[in-house]
């Protein structure tokens, strides 16, 4: 009996043993899958928030224990933001909005937030530094406080712009998010649109593919169509970088004009209508300008 007790004891201590293994194992393989994910977010984003640093320092202050901003937009007296809960640099997994506190010396909040459309489905859960004037006796300053948090941890948002796609005079919220699909188990990015308006965020658009497999992504007025358009820089057959060009029309985006390939695009610039300042490297850095012509994307002829 004390024998077969003692074999029980034996092999309960080398059961328990083995589990500890599979545990350190499974935290090894975790570390470097995280490893392993940085490594996909090494290309810099072509197009960069305007940055208001005293808003900016505002917003971090209120950042919890390992929390990173990852991006942000401003809108009057609101702050949209993504930010990582885990201290990444590359993707977030909550979005934030704050909102700005009044105090003495601080400035207008400026424009009201806009309102979503009825009927959507809801969604569970800039300007430079501003320096004090010669002669003015209070230096502006910020506080900001949470009022709606979301969690997108399955997302993994890394681009947040706000621009008017459909021409209503309401702001939409533009992402850019990482993630498979039901019928794409790849990972890819993803482009989503939102709304955001009574501490509700509303989808608009979460549909699985654009542009094919794009890189980056910039936001402007480019031809008079209404609304602005939305310009993915695209892998094309070859392996070269092309640009497509995307409005919204009804419901979702219609592909407007795709350029050719050109080798590693460094700078995308809407520089009035019908124009596109393009920078690209092949051999050395070259600019060039292009327009919108019957569905391409043509180089201007100087």
């Amino acid at each position: 009996m004390r024998a077969n007790e003692k074999r029980t004891w034996v092999y309960t201590f080398y059961l328990f043993l083995l589990a500890a293994m599979f545990m350190v194992l499974a935290g090894y393989r975790k570390e470097k899958d995280n490893q392993e994910d940085t490594a996909l977010w090494t290309e810099e984003p072509v197009y960069e928030s305007n940055i208001d640093n005293a808003k900016l320092d505002a917003i971090r202050q209120q950042l919890q224990g390992e929390e990173t901003l990852i991006d942000y937009q401003f809108q009057g007296s609101l702050a949209y933001t993504f930010i990582s809960t885990r201290g990444r640099t590359d993707y977030g997994d909550l979005f934030v909005v704050f909102e700005q506190v009044e105090q003495e010396g601080a400035p207008d909040a400026g424009e009201e937030e806009a309102q979503p459309d009825s009927g959507e489905e809801e969604v569970q859960a800039e300007s430079g530094k501003q320096e004090e004037q010669p002669g003015s006796a209070k230096q502006k300053s910020y506080t900001y406080k949470r009022i709606y948090t979301n969690d997108f941890l399955d997302l993994k948002p890394w681009k947040l712009i706000l621009a008017d796609i459909d021409g209503d005079g309401r702001i939409e919220l533009l992402t850019a998010v990482r993630k498979t699909t039901y019928y794409d188990t790849q990972e890819k990015n993803r482009f989503f649109v939102f709304h955001y308006s009574d501490k509700k965020l509303v989808k608009k658009w979460t549909g699985s593919q654009i542009a094919g497999t794009w890189r980056d992504f910039i936001v402007g007025e480019l031809l008079p169509a209404k609304g602005e358009e939305i310009i993915f820089i695209s892998e094309d057959e070859s392996g070269k970088e092309k640009l497509m060009v995307y409005s919204w029309f009804d419901f979702g985006f219609q592909a407007l004009a795709e350029s050719e390939g050109y080798e590693n695009i460094t700078g995308l610039v809407i520089t009035g209508e019908n124009q596109i300042e393009l920078t690209y490297h092949a051999e050395e850095e070259r600019k060039t300008i292009l327009t919108v012509k019957k569905g391409k994307i043509i180089e201007v002829e100087s």
